[in-house]
C-alpha cells in the first residue's frame, strides 16, 4: 500500500490552453504561471488537469475548479453559428469538451469555480446564457486593450466588493462577452457600457471575473484581493472536506511534470506539456495531473502516487561537455524537477525518468553528462531509431524482452551512472538507455515511450511501451 498523506491545503485544479510544438510535431497544453503564483498566495495547491477521460477522477480529488482564459468558445454550444469561416480561427473543440465537462461536473457536485476570463463565459454557456460575439460590432466598445484600464462598477453587494470596492480598474482582453446571464447567475460588476464583468451565482460558490487578476497591472501588481476574496467566500475548512484520496480513490495520481514556455497572449512565462505524456498515463490506468509550483512540491509528495519527469531540451551547461549540474546553473524548469525529485525520493515513492528526466536523475544523484556527444562521436541519437540491450535481471527483460527497438530524442548521455543506479540496458553504441536504483523505486530510460505506438517506420511497430507505464503506475518491482 502506498503512503498517501494528508494535504493540509486545498487543491485547485486549472485548466489549460491547447498548444502546437512545431519542432516536436505534438499537441500540448500550456498555462501561465501567474495562475499558480496567485492561488499560492491565498493557501491553496494548483495542479493542471490534464486529461477528459478523468473528469470524474479530477473533480472528486480537487476541492476547486478554475476556468482559465483562452481562445473563443464555439458558438454552437449556445445554438448558434459562424457565417464566416475566419471567425472559427483558434478554436479548439478538444479545449471546448474538457472546460464543460469539468464545469458541468464541478456543478452537479456542488464544488467551488472561480472563472476568469474565458472560464466566465464558459460557466456562462453551461448555465445557460448566451455571449456576445463581438463587442465592437454590437456596441461600438473596444474591450481587448491589454495595455490601456478601464473601470468596472458594482451592482450588487457581494463578498468581492468587500475586498474590491465600489469601483475598480481592471485589464481588458476579449472582444466576446456576456449576452444573456445563465440560470442563477447575478450581475455583480458592470463596465461603463453596460458589459456584464464579473458576476455569482446565488445558490453555488461559482465566481466569474471577465478580466485577468492574475497579471499583473499597470502598476506591476497582481490584484490578489479577487482571490482572496474567493477563498473567503467559498469558505473551505480543512477539516470538514472530504479526503477523497484516502477513502474512495481506486486510480492512482501520478504527476507529470511539464517545460518552461512563453505565453504570446501575455507576453510572460507559462508552463507546457506534451498530451502524449497524459494519454499514456490514462491509458495505463492512472489520473494525470501537472504540478504547477515548486512552493508546493512537498504537498505533491505527500498525495500524490508517482512521478513521471519528462523530456525537454537540453539542460547541459554550455561551459563544458562533461559537467555535473549544479543547483545555480538549472534553469526554472529543472528547479521544479529537482524540488519534485527530492521530495518524492524522501518518502521513497515511484519516479519515472524519461529523456532529460532520466539524464537529470543521474545528475541529482550524482553522476555526471556528456553534452551534445554527437559532435565527439559522430553517433546519432535525434529522431533516431535503433535496437537496444536489456539486461536480464531487469524489469525491461520482463517487460520486453532482451533486445526491442526504441526512438531517440536526444543531444546529451549519461557519462558518469551515479552510485545509487545500475545501468539496465544500452545501446549498440554504448549509450546507456535505462537504469534502475538499487533500493527504490527510481527508473530512468532515455528513449520516449509515450511516443512509441506508430512511431517508427522499420520495424512497422516499436514495442507496446503501455506496459512499462502500467507497471510503473501500480509500483510493481
Amino acid at each position: 500500500m502506498l503512503d498517501r498523506g494528508k494535504r493540509s491545503k486545498p487543491v485547485v485544479l486549472l485548466v489549460g490552453e491547447d498548444g502546437f510544438d512545431i519542432g516536436i510535431g505534438g499537441v500540448h497544453y500550456v498555462i501561465n504561471k501567474s495562475y499558480a503564483m496567485c492561488f499560492e498566495q491565498v493557501g491553496m495547491i494548483p495542479l493542471l488537469a490534464y486529461d477528459i477521460r478523468n473528469i470524474k477522477e479530477y473533480a472528486a480529488f480537487a476541492d476547486i475548479l478554475c476556468l482559465t482564459g483562452g481562445a473563443n468558445i464555439h458558438p454552437a454550444w449556445y445554438q448558434e453559428y459562424y457565417r464566416d469561416s475566419t471567425e472559427m480561427e483558434g478554436l479548439s473543440q478538444s479545449r471546448d469538451d474538457l472546460d464543460f465537462a469539468l464545469c458541468q461536473r464541478f456543478v452537479e457536485e456542488g464544488k467551488p469555480i472561480l472563472a476568469i476570463g474565458r472560464g466566465m463565459q464558459v460557466v456562462n454557456v453551461a448555465l445557460g446564457g448566451t455571449l456576445c460575439r463581438d463587442i465592437e460590432k454590437k456596441t461600438g466598445q473596444n474591450h481587448w486593450n491589454p495595455h490601456c484600464k478601464h473601470p468596472i462598477y458594482r451592482i450588487k453587494d457581494n463578498l468581492l466588493s468587500e475586498f474590491c470596492g465600489d469601483s475598480l480598474l481592471v485589464n481588458s482582453y476579449h472582444h466576446q462577452g456576456i449576452a444573456l446571464l445563465g440560470d442563477g447567475l447575478i450581475a455583480a460588476y458592470q463596465a461603463e457600457d453596460g458589459l456584464i464583468e464579473a458576476f455569482f451565482h446565488h445558490k453555488l460558490p461559482i465566481l466569474g471575473v471577465q478580466w485577468h487578476p492574475e497579471q499583473k497591472d499597470w502598476d506591476g501588481k497582481q490584484q490578489i484581493e479577487v482571490f482572496t476574496a474567493f477563498r473567503k467566500w467559498i469558505g473551505l475548512q480543512d477539516k470538514k472536506r472530504k479526503l477523497w484520496y484516502e477513502e474512495e480513490r481506486k486510480k492512482p495520481i501520478i504527476l507529470v511534470n511539464g517545460g518552461p514556455a512563453f505565453d504570446r497572449q501575455f507576453q510572460g512565462s507559462s508552463w507546457v506539456a506534451n498530451k502524449t505524456y497524459s494519454s499514456a498515463v490514462s491509458a495505463a490506468g492512472g489520473v494525470p495531473f501537472m504540478p504547477l509550483t515548486e512552493q508546493a512540491t512537498e504537498d505533491y509528495a505527500c498525495f500524490a502516487d508517482g512521478l513521471i519527469l519528462t523530456g525537454s531540451i537540453s539542460f547541459a551547461p554550455e561551459k563544458g561537455l562533461e559537467k555535473q549540474v549544479q543547483q545555480e546553473e538549472l534553469p526554472k524548469r529543472e528547479r521544479l524537477d529537482q524540488e519534485l525529485f527530492w521530495s518524492f525520493y524522501r518518502k521513497k515513492k515511484p519516479i519515472l525518468g524519461i529523456c532529460l528526466g532520466h539524464q537529470m536523475i543521474n545528475c541529482y544523484l550524482g553522476g555526471t553528462l556528456e553534452g551534445r556527444f554527437k559532435f565527439r562521436t559522430g553517433v546519432e541519437h535525434m529522431m533516431h531509431q535503433h535496437l537496444i540491450l536489456a539486461r536480464k535481471d531487469s524489469i525491461l527483460f520482463s517487460l520486453f524482452g532482451e533486445f526491442f527497438w526504441v526512438n531517440s530524442r536526444h543531444n546529451d548521455k549519461i557519462d558518469k551512472i551515479a552510485k545509487e543506479l545500475q545501468v539496465t540496458a544500452w545501446s549498440e553504441d554504448g549509450v546507456i538507455e535505462a537504469f534502475e536504483h538499487t533500493t527504490l523505486p527510481i527508473y530512468g530510460v532515455e528513449w520516449h515511450p509515450e511516443r512509441m505506438r506508430g512511431d517508427f517506420r522499420e520495424p512497422p511497430e516499436g514495442p507496446d511501451m503501455t506496459k512499462l507505464f502500467e507497471w510503473f503506475i501500480q509500483n510493481k518491482k
